[in-house]
């Protein structure tokens, strides 16, 4: 029951009810708990998590046995890097409807009420992290069960690639830089001095017609550019830099190896446009430029606006935005 808020400018009270019904209710007499010495991996790491059954009032769930199940899913990265930290919670399915299971089987508890799990955390289908799900359930001859699951995260390599902020797009002819960053997933880790490669391709519809017809068609048009390469500095940044002849859509591949021997990709994309084509994106000084008259107003106040354009002779599109859009119109530009 939420209170009474301002939504959307409506003015009203907002809410939601469910119902269950209890048919029957037990008591649980004992619970299964998942520990591991740490929630973050590196590939290549061996995993062990404890199995502990305990009934409640203390006493150990012993020699029963425990049936576990392992499974992984792809974990979403970001592009940029923003210099947090990453929170993985324990009781979150993280990638349940699409995961894999990587195995499964049956342990037996010791005399403690304790099983360990070894296994190493090596399944990857391809260059990305994964969240490793480990359950373990336990179920009484009455049918009456007992769930737990731990999840840990286990990064494809000892550091990861992120891209810095800067333009997204670029021109023909002019240099493109992609400025990335490694961070280390490992305390005291260097980061510098690492090669790195970018495998860059290039993706474009091309509009042709076929006789006795109305509309175009269009076909994909794809080419593969040279490698670049780079090294971090003593930060671990390194730019990448390539010159644009085409314009399209670039996949920029960024490869690296961490002293493990594991590989370490990231894809980022860019824009390239013609010549006499403008785009827009923080740090990109070329195109559209605004400036006030001042920088504080009070209602009533004329406000003057300058509007400077790199392309001359153009139309611009101007609005007022507050909440949402209040008022636009199209300006034409005499020159820049």
């Amino acid at each position: 029951d939420f209170p009474n808020q301002d939504l959307y400018g409506l003015d009203d009270n907002y809410n939601q009810f469910t119902s269950f019904q209890i048919e029957y209710y037990r008591k649980p007499e004992y619970s299964i708990d998942i520990s591991v010495s740490q929630t973050e991996f590196i590939s290549k790491d061996t995993v062990r998590a404890k199995i502990l059954g305990q009934y409640f009032f203390g006493q150990p769930l012993a020699h029963r046995s425990v049936e576990y199940t392992i499974t992984r899913a792809d974990y979403w990265d970001y592009d940029y890097w923003y210099g947090g930290e990453n929170y993985l919670s324990d009781d979150y399915r993280y990638g349940y409807w699409y995961g894999g299971e990587v195995d499964k089987g049956q342990l037996t508890l010791d005399e403690k009420g304790e099983a360990f799990l070894d296994f190493s955390a090596a399944w990857f289908d391809d260059n990305k992290s994964q969240v490793f799900s480990i359950e373990a359930q336990y179920v009484d001859d009455t049918g009456n069960p007992s769930f737990a699951r731990k999840n840990i995260l286990v990064y494809r390599g000892e550091f990861g690639i992120y891209r810095e902020e800067g333009v997204y797009a670029g021109k023909v002819g002019e240099t493109f830089e992609l400025p990335v960053i490694l961070a280390s997933h490992l305390e005291g880790k260097n980061i510098s001095n690492i090669n790195l490669i970018a495998r860059i391709s290039r993706e474009t519809w091309v509009p042709y017609r076929n006789p006795g017809e109305k509309y175009p068609r269009y076909r994909q048009e794809t080419e593969e550019l040279p490698i670049v390469s780079a090294v971090t500095n003593a930060s671990g940044r390194a730019n990448l830099k390539f010159n644009p002849q085409k314009t399209g859509s670039y996949k920029i591949s960024v490869e690296g190896q961490d002293s493990r021997g594991n590989v370490i990709s990231k894809e980022f994309y860019a824009w390239i446009v013609d010549t006499d084509q403008t785009f827009y994106g923080e740090g990109y000084e070329t195109s559209l430029s605004l400036r006030t008259d001042k920088q504080r107003y009070d209602p009533g106040d004329n406000m003057r606006v300058s509007i400077s354009s790199t392309i001359p002779d153009t139309d611009v599109l101007l609005t007022l935005e507050r909440a949402r859009v209040k008022r636009y119109q199209v300006v034409h530009l005499n020159g820049k």
